[in-house]
């Protein structure tokens, strides 16, 4: 008999299922490339603690872009906080890293003009 976790693991590829929830992406991490991942990046995070779209102007006129990439583990070094990490070119700042059976949550920030 399956555990449930067992069956969440089992389960991965059908989050992370390009035709659906996912797309492919190339990341960097540390250095590292990784070509035409299957990974889901999400650009309209709401802070819920706060109910507002968490991309704002600061007083300088910078715009900061905050995305969640979740990928599988498997897929790529697990990345830290306050390390660059690239998705299709694009530099972001990782803020947190949260991983939960075999899924990296990567919280992302960037500064736009």
């Amino acid at each position: 008999v399956m555990t449930f976790k067992e069956s969440l693991y089992k389960d991965l590829p059908i989050f992370l299922n390009i035709n659906e929830l996912a797309d492919k992406h190339d990341l960097i991490i540390r250095g590292v490339e990784y070509l035409q991942v299957d990974c889901s990046v999400d650009k309209n995070i709401i802070d819920s603690a706060n109910a507002k779209q968490t991309s704002s102007y600061d007083r300088e006129g910078v715009f900061v872009r905050q995305v969640k990439l979740f990928v599988k583990l498997s897929d790529v070094e697990k990345p830290v906080e306050d390390e660059q990490l690239f998705i299709d070119g694009e530099m972001y700042i990782v803020k947190n890293v949260s991983e939960n059976i075999g899924m990296l949550e990567i919280d992302l920030e960037r500064n736009d003009y």
